[in-house]
C-alpha cells in the first residue's frame, strides 16, 4: 500500500441528481476499487432515494442533525 496525504480542493464540489453535495478527495485510475468523497446535504434537503450496484459503500459520519431513513448494513 502507497501511503499518500491528499488535500480535497472546496472548488471541486459538485451536486448530485440525488441532492448531495460530494466533495471528491481519493477517485482516480490509480485505485479503481477505493473512492473517498466528502458527501453533505444542507440543512432542510431531503436526498432523492437512489441504489448503487456492483459498489460497496462505507460512511463515517461527522456530524448528523435531522432524519435519516435508510440501512446500514
Amino acid at each position: 500500500m502507497r501511503t499518500e496525504i491528499r488535500r480535497a480542493d472546496p472548488g471541486h464540489e459538485f451536486e448530485t441528481p440525488e441532492r448531495c453535495l460530494i466533495l471528491e478527495i481519493a477517485n482516480d485510475e490509480g485505485d479503481d476499487e477505493l473512492s473517498i468523497s466528502r458527501a453533505r446535504v444542507p440543512p432542510g434537503v431531503t436526498t432523492e432515494w437512489h441504489e448503487l450496484r456492483n459498489t460497496n459503500e462505507r460512511y463515517v459520519i461527522v456530524g448528523f442533525f435531522g432524519e435519516f431513513s435508510g440501512k446500514f448494513s
